[in-house]
């Protein structure tokens, strides 16, 4: 399910502009000048790569996200792609968003010419790679920022998508998907805050003993949510103790180690460490 694919977008004048890589201000005039006669492939990836967001110490929130290495090289070889499709389907000149990319020029070439160059093409992208800040590399959709799962060690909102750490607060959009859907997620958003709201709605009607004219796997529902919420204090708690026997037992094994390395060390350095 992970990878990349193409697709077709609504290529705007804006959206180009901030598509385009950056050269020099007559280089960027020129090629927007010509974005009318141009057709605009994207890569669009479904990353395994993973994000931070964090505050700093004024309290405002700090970005961080670099793309994995396996991310990088589907996203070459998707973009490979779209130039042998641009090619085949009658491009005179091709041109990634690489800042170092100034083109390929298809024109007047035979068909055998085109092949070879646009192999030749493919070939200087994979080969200047994706360092970090020389291509245009952006998001929409953002999600999974609060993960939905059914234990706080892995998840930020529980299955009903309330907080671990604060309950009676509630997630109810994109960023409660585990992982990136890959693709527009308007529909899903849509199925996961009709679920949670309706499953919000339905433990205030029962705990108030408001609950009439359901169906048995409808109350039967309610009651397992219910008893889902009693619980997870009980999870989250035992998420606390879990980390803090993590911590110490790790940080107690690296201190022992440290100190017996620096022992050791100190003992070799003044000659009374001998090998056996």
């Amino acid at each position: 399910g992970y990878g990349a694919r193409l697709e077709c977008p609504s290529a705007h004048t804006g959206l180009m502009g901030a598509g385009l890589s950056w050269q020099s201000p007559s280089h960027f005039k020129e090629t927007l000048s010509v974005a009318k006669n141009a057709a605009t492939l994207i890569v669009l990836q479904r990353d395994r790569s993973e994000g931070r967001v964090r505050p700093d110490r004024d309290g405002r929130p700090q970005i961080s996200y670099a793309l994995e290495e396996r991310d990088k090289r589907s996203m070459l070889q998707a973009l490979c792609g779209a130039m042998s499709l641009l090619a085949k389907a009658g491009a005179t000149h091709l041109m990634s968003s690489n800042a170092d990319d100034d083109g390929f020029n298809l024109e007047n070439l035979a068909d055998d010419e085109k092949e070879e160059a646009v192999n030749n093409y493919r070939k200087s992208i994979v080969g200047r790679g994706m360092p970090k800040y020389t291509m245009s590399v952006f998001s929409a959709h953002q999600m999974c920022t609060c993960r939905m799962g059914s234990s706080p060690s892995s998840s930020a909102t529980d299955e009903d998508g309330e907080l671990w750490e604060c309950d009676n607060l509630y997630v109810a959009d994109a960023s409660t998907l585990p992982t990136a859907s890959g693709a527009n997620p308007m529909l899903t958003t849509l199925a996961i805050s009709h679920m949670i709201s309706n499953r919000i709605a339905l433990r205030l009607k029962y705990e108030d003993d408001r609950l009439a004219d359901v169906s048995e796997d409808t109350l039967f529902n309610v009651i397992n949510q219910v008893a889902r919420r009693d619980d997870r204090r009980e999870r989250a708690s035992s998420l606390v103790q879990c980390v803090l026997n993590f911590i110490f037992s790790r940080w107690t094994a690296y201190f022992v180690a440290t100190v017996a390395s620096a022992a050791v060390l100190a003992a070799w350095r003044d000659g009374n460490v001998f090998l056996i």
